[in-house]
C-alpha cells in the first residue's frame, strides 16, 4: 500500500472511531441511528454484488426497508424481530410465486436468495449491539478494531507464509497472529479494569478474558476471509467506495459481522446482562 493509501486509511480509520466514539457515549437514538445507516450501506454494497447497477432495482429498494425495519424492531423486543423475520421470508416466497406464476419459467428460488441472505447477514446481526451495554460496545467493537489493526500492521512487516492464497492472497500467518494477539491483549486489559471500574460486561476471570480475546481474535478474521471468498466468487474487488482507504461499508464491517455472535454466545452463557 502506497503512503497516500495508508494516510486515507488511517484518516478515515480515525473519522469512524470519533463517530463510534461518540455514539456509543450518547447512546439511545445516536447509536440506533449509526446502526440503521452502517447496515443500510453495507446491505446496498451487498445486494449490488450480486446485482450491479441497476439490476432488480426493485429487490434491492424493497431489501433495504426490510433491513431497516429489522433494525429498528430490536427497539420493541424480539417478538418483533421473529414476525419481521417471518414476514420476509413470505415476502420473498411471494416474490418468487409471482416470478414463476407470471410466466418466467426460469425463475427459481435460489435467485431471491440474497435477499434473505444479506438481510439474515448484515441488519439481523448488527441489531444485537442494540442489545449491549455502552461498556459491551466498546468492548466489541475494541477487539473487532485490534484485531484488523494487528492483522493488517503485522502481516504488512512481518508476513510471509499465506494462510489461505485461493480466498485472500494477501492473507499471512503473521497477520492472523498478530490480530489475535492484539485482541487478546485488548480484552485482557479490559478485564482488568474491570476490576477497578463497575462495567456492564462479563464477570470473568483474566486467563477467561484471554480466552475470549482469542475466540473474537478468530471470529473476527473468518468474517474477513468470509467476504473476501464472497467477493472473490462474484469477481468484486471492493464492495464498495464510500470509505476512502477501506473499500466499502461492509469492507469494514465483515468482521463485525461474525464478532457480535462469537460475543453474545459468551454473554449468554457467561449469564450476563
Amino acid at each position: 500500500m502506497t503512503s497516500s493509501n495508508h494516510r486515507k486509511r488511517a484518516i478515515t480509520g480515525l473519522l469512524l472511531a470519533v463517530c463510534l466514539l461518540v455514539s456509543i457515549a450518547a447512546g439511545g437514538n445516536l447509536v440506533l441511528m449509526l446502526v440503521l445507516v452502517a447496515s443500510s450501506f453495507a446491505l446496498w454494497e451487498f445486494f449490488s454484488m450480486y446485482w450491479p447497477g441497476t439490476q432488480h432495482l426493485g429487490r434491492k429498494i424493497v431489501g433495504l426497508a426490510m433491513g431497516g425495519a429489522l433494525v429498528v424492531s430490536q427497539t420493541f423486543g424480539s417478538q418483533w424481530t421473529l414476525l419481521i423475520m417471518a414476514m420476509i421470508v413470505s415476502l420473498l416466497s411471494l416474490g418468487f410465486l409471482v416470478d414463476f406464476g407470471g410466466g418466467n419459467s426460469h425463475a427459481r428460488i435460489e435467485h431471491h436468495a440474497p435477499l434473505l441472505q444479506g438481510l439474515v447477514y448484515i441488519p439481523l446481526v448488527l441489531q444485537l449491539a442494540l442489545s449491549l451495554s455502552q461498556s459491551e460496545q466498546c468492548l466489541v467493537m475494541s477487539a473487532t478494531v485490534a484485531t484488523d489493526a494487528g492483522a493488517y500492521y503485522a502481516g504488512t512487516h512481518l508476513g510471509k507464509r499465506k494462510i489461505w492464497p485461493v480466498v485472500s492472497p494477501k492473507k499471512t500467518w503473521a497477520g492472523f497472529a498478530g490480530g489475535i494477539g492484539l485482541c487478546v491483549s485488548v480484552c485482557v486489559a479490559y478485564g482488568m479494569l474491570g476490576g477497578l471500574f463497575v462495567w456492564s460486561v462479563p464477570d470473568l476471570p483474566l486467563w477467561a478474558w484471554g480466552c475470549l480475546g482469542l475466540l473474537l481474535g478468530m471470529t473476527a478474521q473468518f468474517g474477513d476471509f468470509f467476504e473476501s471468498a464472497l467477493k472473490r466468487s462474484l469477481n468484486v474487488k471492493d464492495s464498495g467506495i464510500v470509505l476512502p482507504g477501506h473499500g466499502g461499508m461492509l469492507d469494514r464491517i465483515d468482521s463485525l459481522l461474525f464478532v457480535l455472535p462469537a460475543y453474545f454466545f459468551v454473554r449468554l452463557t457467561a449469564g450476563s446482562g
